[in-house]
């Protein structure tokens, strides 16, 4: 019963009477966020009743808390839930699924342990990278209704050192997965050095070299010395005409 209920979360978070499912994780300082956005209509087999109710059970986020089949709509004291916004638009269904919590948490995830048989998540300390390792999709032999798959992440913040993606948008990297894939993901990545980019927009300052400055001195000393002269000479030329005359 509990095995029943717990597919059927991933029911509803990968769309299993449509024929496509988006899954987002954005990765922003150590922050892990997961969403799930959807629309999905009524039919024979889901009906809106039924798939309301589904919609209304809380869902725990790791996959080592228990979710509470005998009362399903009741959160349990120590477990963490997806926030839920549902919005009912004359029978197609609106809902968001959203889960926040730090990266050292992700190989715990629900939604990963449910999707992949093979996976890896992880931080090198040597060469201080993140790595997201992942194969061996199983979503697809478990839900019959899906047909393709699209998973998007969001690095704020990092700079990507290795990528399979198939499609890029900024930050955002992209695979799409169908029956026929195996779903290989691998991602390593590393925080950006903010201080090297701050180095490289920071406005260059005028800089005097030594040899500037003995060049400025010796220029003022030999203003000093003409005046001097001048002065000097001036005085010996008035001396001059005074004898004269």
């Amino acid at each position: 019963m509990k095995k029943r209920i717990i597919v059927s979360l991933i029911l509803i978070l990968f769309f299993a009477t449509g024929c496509s499912a988006e899954y987002n994780l954005v990765i922003e300082d150590d922050v892990i966020t997961e969403t799930t956005h959807f629309n999905q209509e009524s039919n024979d087999r889901y009906t809106k009743n039924y798939a309301y109710e589904l919609y209304t059970y809380e869902y725990p986020i790791f996959y080592d808390e228990e979710f509470l089949y005998y009362n399903p709509t009741e959160k349990k004291e120590g477990n963490t839930y997806y926030d839920k916004d549902i919005t009912d638009n004359n029978g197609l269904y609106n809902a968001t699924y959203t889960a926040k919590y730090n990266i050292s948490n992700y190989n715990n995830s629900q939604l990963l342990n449910n999707a992949y048989k093979n996976f890896s998540i992880g931080y090198e300390r040597s060469s201080k990278t993140y790595y997201i390792i992942a194969n061996n999709l199983k979503i697809f032999k478990e839900m019959e209704y899906l047909d393709s798959l699209k998973v998007s992440i969001d690095l704020k913040d990092y700079e990507v050192l290795e990528s399979n993606q198939q499609s890029k948008n900024g930050n955002v990297y992209i695979w799409n997965f169908d029956r026929n894939s195996t779903g290989t993901i691998n991602l390593k990545f590393a925080k950006k050095d903010v201080s090297n980019e701050n180095k490289e927009t920071e406005p260059k300052r005028s800089t005097i070299k030594s040899n500037d400055y003995t060049m400025y001195i010796f220029a003022g000393i030999l203003l000093i010395v003409m005046l001097t002269a001048y002065f000097i000479f001036n005085n010996l030329k008035n001396k001059n005409d005074e004898m004269d005359d």
